[in-house]
């Protein structure tokens, strides 16, 4: 069983405490604690993302005034960078970690950095002695590093500094940088591989006179993965042996990026050392040409096949030698990316962008992305297209995608757009991309006769319909290497041009014209001549279903504040949204910041029965009888309930703790409970006090202080804070990286098999109460 307790490790080293103290004087003031994003806390599904962690944040934001030379500047941020270093290295050691030495840290950090700047968020999680990080041996590397530039003119010398510092290489740095490191040898030792210390960039708005930074903020997080791959890596002298960084997240806001730029960030999606997590917020533009290095980010993110390049000139070659070369070292990565998070907020996504990206999510394979996050995106791509994309690309019964988190926080949602995904959900095949062709793209004048080809090709192995066939679910084209794609209806001098690298089968959408619509995994409808055609397929399917299935992967959605016209109540177009769904697979859902009424609610519930952890925050709920009758007809599964910011009243309180108190009820089962700035009075608080009494399940209870001004009940619900729960089997996963820790001790060698493998069948964890008053 995994103790809460820290493990005792040896007293720290006071002339070492003083030597890092004083070298890392010029860090006072810089550093900040950051919780991890506030959302996940109640949304997290993946175990590796609910520690209790804080990024610690150096932050570089163009300090030492508008005179500062360029010299000055360069030897200001070699001077806090070399700080850092030494800082994050005593961190990863046993005896100063974050959690076995917090005297060392709070003497160190000011006092404001533990109590103001955590967000409230953070107190719901366990404190950092956490099992899963204990589990992952990331439990000595606390609080993760975060180094951000912001409004900071990143030049080549900048870059050069900051990739040097994270490959261990002692160029350009000081003799009193690697005496201080000379003075951490002994703690390293007690270590049997050099620590792996998680580092995360951040470029916030930051300008440079240099074209090609984003192309070195590109090679160099290569460079730092690569050194850690290959330890042979000539890069000078290194002093890589006692340590490793590892960059877990790359952040870009606000850095307008070229075409060129996003087909460089593509690259990160195969780095050989895991980047976990990709922002890329406010820096790509609606504009057309950027069709093809987008279409690049989507395939590489989620595994779609066709590879597709731009072309500037019409009569230039299908492709170059080096070109296909490059374009063979994607394919290869991209089939095994390692991000697992990509967040796109804030950009100016066009259709055509919404097209790439779900077209690509619907045929992700096992290695894809499984987070995406697009809050604010859909309104630069017109009416209802985002969200019939959303349907073809996730919530369709026919896609194949694996994403498991999905955040469409921010983004309008119309009762038209409600309208066009149920009449989505009821198309298959054929009729479903149609649909979407002239949704996303409307046609020009149509003809009274719908061709498919007006010649016939002598190689052809088939005889070609004249008419579309209504029968026909789905017709599948084989287009050849080196053929020319179009994003618009016809071909027109200027317009963007696309080839394809590779032989590729892909649907049709519509048969219009002297031009042939497809839909292109990763880059969405585009138009190819029908002369391009190798051979074509026609597969019937049976009738189209009533309502759509959620595929299994989708496990968490968000749906916070989001945007409704003037005319329309957010209570009525939330009602009608998730009564035309049925996601039987969702088990996280958050809905904060929607006005919502008992209807709304009641359609959630119904939509979503598997449904584990619900957010309700700020919802403007006066009552919670729907999830009161749910819990009575044990149809409710919830094991999370954030009910902060609402005015749920003390009776609806006594109605559900008396099912919390029932063993037999499927309300025993929940864990959370949020009642934070809730007028639940007195009466809420005696029955509350009834539940921690008798219920052994709830852990986390959040209760309002204002409610108690008298400190009438307060002291009622002391005896049972912290109180012993009993233990829990720890997952399979948690098991296996336990595991792993043991594999790795030196005391291992002695434990036979038969004992290894008792520890793995009853390794569990004891799980504790806690109350909090806001």
């Amino acid at each position: 069983m995994v103790e809460d307790a820290p493990a005792v490790y040896p007293r720290g080293d006071r002339e070492i405490e003083r030597i890092v103290t004083k070298f890392c004087a010029c860090l006072r003031g810089e550093l900040r604690l950051e919780a991890m994003d506030p959302a996940s806390i109640m949304t997290a599904e993946d175990e590796t993302r609910t520690h209790a962690d804080a990024w610690m944040v150096l932050s570089f934001k163009g300090a030492g005034g508008v005179d500062e030379r360029e010299d000055e500047r360069w030897r200001r941020i070699r001077q806090r960078l070399e700080a850092w270093t030494i800082l994050s290295v005593l961190a990863c050691t046993r005896t100063y970690s974050w959690r076995h030495n917090q005297r060392f840290w709070r003497q160190f950090l000011h006092e404001d950095a533990f109590d103001q700047r955590i967000a409230r968020e953070q107190r719901y999680q366990r404190p950092p002695s956490d099992d899963v990080a204990f589990a992952r041996r990331e439990d000595e590397v606390m609080p993760r590093f975060v180094i951000e530039f912001a409004f900071e003119d990143l030049n080549k010398e900048i870059l050069l500094l900051l990739q040097h510092v994270l490959v261990g290489s002692t160029k350009s740095m000081r003799v009193s940088f690697l005496q201080a490191m000379g003075a951490l040898s002994t703690m390293r030792r007690q270590h049997r591989k050099p620590p792996v210390i998680p580092v995360g960039l951040r470029f916030s708005r930051c300008h440079s006179t240099d074209s090609q930074h984003i192309q070195r903020l590109v090679t160099l997080t290569e460079a730092v993965g690569s050194c850690r791959v290959d330890r042979d890596r000539e890069l000078g002298k290194s002093i890589t042996s006692a340590y490793y960084y590892r960059v877990r997240s790359v952040e870009l806001r606000g850095m307008t990026m070229s075409e060129a730029d996003i087909r460089t960030v593509s690259r990160l999606s195969g780095l050989p050392d895991r980047l976990d997590e990709l922002i890329l917020e406010t820096s790509i533009s609606h504009g057309t040409e950027t069709i093809s290095s987008f279409g690049m980010l989507s395939t590489g993110w989620f595994g779609a096949q066709p590879q597709c390049q731009s072309v500037q000139e019409p009569d230039e070659e299908p492709g170059t030698t080096d070109q296909l070369h490059e374009k063979n070292e994607l394919f290869n990565s991209r089939t095994q990316c390692r991000l697992r998070h990509v967040s796109l907020n804030a950009n100016a996504l066009a259709g055509f962008h919404i097209a790439s990206l779900f077209s690509a999510v619907r045929d992700s394979d096992q290695h894809g992305v499984a987070s995406l996050s697009l809050c604010g995106v859909f309104q630069w791509c017109g009416p209802s297209i985002g969200w019939m994309w959303v349907v073809y690309g996730i919530l369709h019964e026919e896609s194949r995608s694996r994403l498991e988190n999905l955040d469409l926080s921010s983004n309008l949602l119309r009762l038209s757009d409600i309208e066009a995904v149920k009449s989505a959900l009821t198309l298959r095949g054929q009729a479903l991309l149609t649909t979407l062709s002239a949704v996303h793209a409307p046609l020009a004048k149509k003809t009274k006769k719908k061709t498919v080809w007006r010649k016939k090709r002598s190689n052809s192995s088939f005889e070609k319909p004249t008419r579309v066939d209504s029968t026909v679910s789905e017709t599948l084209v084989e287009l050849p290497r080196g053929t020319r794609l179009w994003p618009t209806m016809f071909k027109e001098k200027g317009t963007s041009e696309l080839i394809l690298d590779e032989t590729t089968q892909t649907r049709v959408c519509e048969h219009q014209g002297e031009l042939l619509t497809i839909l292109l995994p990763g880059y969405g409808i585009l138009r190819v001549t029908p002369k391009s055609i190798r051979s074509a397929k026609f597969v019937r399917g049976p009738p189209p279903s009533s309502k759509a299935q959620l595929p299994s992967h989708l496990k968490s959605l968000s749906m916070n504040a989001m945007v409704m016209q003037d005319e329309e109540s957010s209570e009525q177009v939330l009602h009608a949204f998730f009564s035309s769904l049925e996601l039987k697979s969702l088990r996280t859902l958050a809905l904060g910041r929607n006005r919502l009424d008992r209807h709304a609610l009641a359609s959630v519930l119904t939509c979503c029965p598997l449904l584990e952890r619900l957010d309700l925050e700020s919802c403007e709920l006066d009552t919670i009888a729907p999830i009161i009758q749910a819990f009575t007809s044990n149809s409710c599964r919830l094991r999370s309930l954030n009910l902060a910011d609402n005015l749920v009243g003390g009776a609806d309180i006594v109605a559900l703790s008396q099912l919390l108190c029932d063993p037999e009820s499927s309300a025993s089962q929940l864990h959370e409970l949020n009642l934070e700035r809730n007028p639940i009075g007195h009466q809420g608080l005696r029955a509350l006090s009834n539940v921690v009494k008798t219920s052994c399940k709830l852990r986390i209870l959040v209760l309002d202080r204002t409610e108690d001004r008298d400190l009438v009940f307060r002291p009622v619900f002391y005896p049972y804070e912290n109180q012993a729960l009993g233990v829990e089997t720890l997952s399979l996963d948690r098991k296996l990286a336990f595991l792993g820790v043991l594999s790795t001790r030196r005391d291992h060698e002695a434990l036979e098999h038969s004992v290894v493998s008792h520890i793995f069948h009853l390794a569990a964890v004891q799980c504790r109460r806690r109350i909090l008053w806001r």
